[in-house]
């Protein structure tokens, strides 16, 4: 299928997308244009970039020679700049040992019902398989992540964006920040279309290792959010042209009734009990900080908690980056 930012170019930046697209898959850097502009080419190369994380040997910079004949431009080269580290002799086996792994992947999440469950498959996999390593030789892209298990969110995004494509599912990479650390805090997560709807979905944030420990347990905290709750705790950089995120069907906490717009302890007893019977922890999603609160309130400090059946002795509990989403763990 043809990528979000292809679909955004008009037809003169389509034409130079192709052609830059069937260089790449020839494993070519330099190209050969004729009056096209470097600003022109750029645009459709920074579509290209974007729309084909399986191009991981590309760093999306780039370089030009421009000539010229009686003042005007006749040919510029346009050379296209391999991400640090990659050797071009190197690239034809990294993308084998990367195709193999997706190939697993897509086979795997190919048995499954539908998009919702084929994407929170394969979000589970990238964070069970991946550790969150700040000094990873590739851990800006696909193969760092998928093919070694070391990533930072840029290569975890990427290999979200990868499998998720190959799976039929429209998805993209966002760029943006953590609001609580501001522009210094550089961050990449993923948009995502389920059914007729868009959703924010960040695996990095929903892996333990980010959190720091190892052996920690998986949330789904951050898997199909809009675009009000994202910004609870992220910052869209502009200039990316973005379909609005307004889904909630899709949302892990409502897909499987654990999702309150408001605290009630009746309710919050029954989702609790359920998954109680199969684990030591219960969550609860909730419309706005200031019900999970409430919750937290009458839960915790008045000790109600363990008034839930299933509840007993001690426990320990934890509020998500962006408020909505209560956890409780026995000990």
């Amino acid at each position: 299928m043809n990528g979000y930012h292809f679909l955004q170019l008009d037809n003169a930046h389509r034409r130079i997308y192709n052609t830059l697209y069937e260089g790449v898959q020839q494993y070519k850097t330099t190209f050969d244009f004729g009056t096209e502009t470097f600003a022109d080419i750029n645009l459709a190369y920074a579509a290209l970039v974007k729309d084909n994380p399986q191009f991981f040997w590309l760093s999306g910079d780039s370089q030009c020679t421009v000539t010229k004949t009686n003042g005007r431009q006749t040919s510029l080269e346009y050379r296209a700049t391999l991400y640090p580290g990659i050797h071009p002799g190197d690239i034809r086996e990294m993308q084998t040992r990367l195709e193999r792994m997706v190939r697993v992947l897509e086979l795997m999440a190919g048995k499954l019902s539908d998009d919702f469950l084929k994407a929170l498959f394969i979000h589970n996999a990238i964070v069970k398989e991946t550790e969150y390593v700040s000094t990873a030789p590739n851990r800006y892209n696909a193969f760092g992540c998928l093919v070694e298990g070391k990533a930072v969110c840029a290569g975890y995004a990427a290999a979200y964006q990868l499998v998720l494509n190959r799976l039929g599912i429209v998805c993209m990479v966002v760029d943006g920040y953590d609001r609580a650390k501001g522009p210094s805090g550089a961050h990449s997560w993923n948009l995502v279309q389920l059914g007729s709807d868009y959703y924010y979905i960040d695996v990095t944030w929903d892996d333990p290792t980010v959190r720091g420990s190892k052996e920690g347990t998986l949330t789904h905290h951050y898997f199909g959010l809009t675009e009000e709750e994202l910004l609870c705790t992220h910052v869209i950089d502009g200039g990316q042209n973005l379909p609005k995120a307004r889904g909630t069907r899709y949302n892990y906490y409502q897909y499987y009734g654990m999702y309150l717009p408001r605290y009630s302890f009746e309710a919050v007893s029954e989702i609790a009990a359920r998954q109680l019977q199969k684990k030591d922890a219960f969550s609860v999603k909730f419309a706005t900080p200031q019900e999970t609160r409430r919750a937290e309130h009458d839960l915790l400090d008045n000790n109600r908690v363990f008034r839930i059946p299933g509840m007993s002795g001690s426990c320990s509990y934890g509020v998500s980056k962006s408020g909505l989403v209560l956890t409780v763990t026995k000990k």
